[in-house]
């Protein structure tokens, strides 16, 4: 004759413990402890039920540290993209500055074509030029004796202007002669600062 398998659980109310046979499981009894009806379970071991709780909770904590470093990573790489690209928007303005003032630097001439004037001279553009070894600034260009006769006490007259197009005031430059179809290479000095552009705007000869 077989013997009942008794198990063991505890009373959902007063935790008073309970006996009873393995048929019995799952069957829902009053309490001989406190006379509430419990039902009757199959206790887990204190050791089991310990184990699960701490993987659970060393799977909790891995899954927040590999959070953290995930969004550590995307935080990195945002900063870095943010600051590679003020570096290079930087890089640009520098170059675009560098070439506005290098094209502000640079002289250039007033006109392509040559001047032709009513007197017999022709001049084509005027540069600035800056000496190498001074801080003095000159207006130079040439001056051409379009006749077939020689040209006597002959003056330029040169217009200055600012980078705005606004007039400066004006400078001149004199040769005593100039040979039939021959140019002169006026260069005449500039007094006020700030000068990016000459214009002749006359030459005349000392009759």
């Amino acid at each position: 004759m077989s013997q009942n398998k008794f198990l063991k659980c505890a009373c959902d109310h007063c935790g008073g413990h309970i006996e009873f046979p393995a048929d019995g499981l799952g069957s829902i009894i009053p309490c001989p402890h406190c006379g509430a009806e419990t039902e009757l379970v199959l206790e887990v071991p204190p050791v089991l039920a310990t184990r699960s709780s701490r993987g659970l909770m060393w799977f909790v904590i891995g899954a927040v540290i590999l959070l953290l470093g995930v969004v550590a990573a995307v935080a990195i790489l945002i900063v870095t993209q943010r600051m590679m690209r003020k570096a290079g928007e930087k890089q640009r303005s520098q170059r675009v500055t560098a070439v506005n003032t290098v094209a502000r630097a640079t002289p250039k001439p007033t006109s392509v074509s040559p001047i032709i004037f009513t007197n017999g001279f022709s001049c084509a553009a005027v540069v600035i030029e800056k000496a190498a070894s001074s801080t003095l600034t000159y207006a130079t260009g040439s001056l051409k004796n379009e006749t077939d006769r020689q040209r006597f006490g002959v003056t330029v007259e040169i217009d200055l202007f600012d980078p705005s197009g606004a007039k400066l005031g004006t400078t001149k430059d004199y040769t005593t002669v100039i040979e039939p179809r021959a140019e002169w290479k006026f260069r005449a000095s500039i007094a006020p600062k700030n000068v990016v552009a000459a214009r002749v705007v006359g030459a005349k000869e000392q009759l």
